[in-house]
């Protein structure tokens, strides 16, 4: 945080998230996400019962059965499957959240199961319905990709081997500097992280996944956030979060604001609420918030102090008493992480370690508050 945000800050400590944290929290997210996804492509499949000869393939430009398109066929070759038939979509997907997984286990190794997998390190829908509304919203941005692609000529294919995507998934991020990643570099903040590797995964059936980061030091999310939502965040956002935990702490009404503005944006996007409370009469307030919102609608989840601490558990100890070949063993996304009961702080290598050094190590703000990587 800068000197000026200093004066005007009301940000704690003992609300904030350590980077690494918030990564494994928006990788729990996309899971989420990638789930929903293929099990509503799963569900188009078999109920639309779809064959390889079906019109589909052929384009809108020539639809009888028998017909085929150029463009199409190279579109197979150049996704190794094909867009336009609903099972082959769900094999794209469910390979490519393979791909990603081997990824991340490339980072936390034997790890992984511990951090990530059970059901108290999920996030919580808001209500049963928040669950089908995230389905019925991929599916149409899968319909809408797959009629970007019928919209085409099918005889007009010298760009093909140039299309990657044809249509967008925006995510955004809203919070404070601890959320911005103040005291990092930009591209080491949580929300570049998930970026990244999520966009394996909805690239590979012709989406394009983007990340955007307007999380800002000191801020609260309203009055100024909420009233101009659209104009902050903008108008093509299908899933925002609320991680304003520090500077709201028991200001209430700033998350139903917030998240009812974002659902009036013309995405009508998803919502999911993050670090809600430190206290549980905070975070069950906010927990029965977000559960409004969803009575109008929306599609809302929720992750709670309480959820951050049990996938704590799963992270093991760089502290006194560890030898440094065994910390050195350690996968680079745990290592010097915990030492004894502190994270990101104590002896020997975690305080030490937990901003990057590569380049410009003496970085501003990188203050108590703020994670590191």
């Amino acid at each position: 945080m800068t000197k000026s945000e200093s004066s005007t800050a009301t940000e704690t400590p003992s609300e904030s998230w350590t980077s690494r944290e918030k990564i494994r929290a928006l990788v729990g997210t996309f899971f989420l996400v990638c789930i929903a996804l293929f099990i509503q492509i799963g569900t188009m499949a078999e109920e639309e019962a779809i064959e390889e000869d079906t019109f589909v393939r052929t384009g809108i430009k020539g639809r009888n059965k028998g017909k085929t398109c150029p463009c199409n066929e190279k579109r197979h070759e150049k996704f190794h499957g094909d867009l336009l038939n609903r099972n082959n979509l769900l094999h794209m997907v469910e390979r490519a959240r393979g791909s990603m997984i081997a990824k991340i286990k490339e980072d936390y190794g034997d790890y992984y199961d511990g951090i990530f997998v059970g059901e108290d390190k999920a996030y919580t829908p808001s209500s049963p319905e928040s669950v089908d509304r995230l389905k019925r919203k991929l599916m149409i941005k899968v319909l809408r990709m797959q009629t970007e692609i019928l919209n085409k000529d099918c005889h007009k294919c010298e760009n093909v081997e140039e299309e990657d995507t044809f249509v967008n998934y925006v995510w955004a991020t809203g919070g404070h500097s601890a959320s911005a990643g103040h005291g990092n570099l930009y591209n080491e903040s949580y929300t570049a992280y998930f970026g990244v590797d999520t966009k394996m995964v909805f690239e590979a059936i012709g989406i394009h996944f983007e990340a955007r980061n307007h999380a800002m030091g000191a801020t609260g999310s309203g009055l100024e956030m909420s009233m101009c939502w659209e104009q902050v965040f903008g108008s093509d956002v299908d899933f925002f979060s609320w991680d304003y935990g520090m500077v709201d702490i028991t200001k209430l009404p700033g998350l139903m604001h917030y998240g009812y503005r974002g659902g009036l944006s013309p995405g009508r996007p998803a919502m999911i609420g993050f670090d809600v409370g430190g206290q549980e009469w905070l975070w069950t307030e906010r927990e029965d918030q977000l559960a409004s919102l969803g009575t109008l609608g929306m599609s809302t989840f929720v992750s709670t102090n309480l959820m951050y601490y049990t996938r704590n558990t799963g992270i093991p100890d760089s502290g006194i008493g560890v030898t440094q070949a065994e910390i050195d063993a350690l996968p680079v996304m745990v290592r010097n992480y915990r030492c004894g009961t502190q994270y990101e702080s104590g002896d020997p290598f975690c305080g030490e370690e937990k901003y990057s050094k590569e380049f410009c190590p003496n970085r501003m703000a990188q203050a108590g508050w703020h994670p590191g990587l």
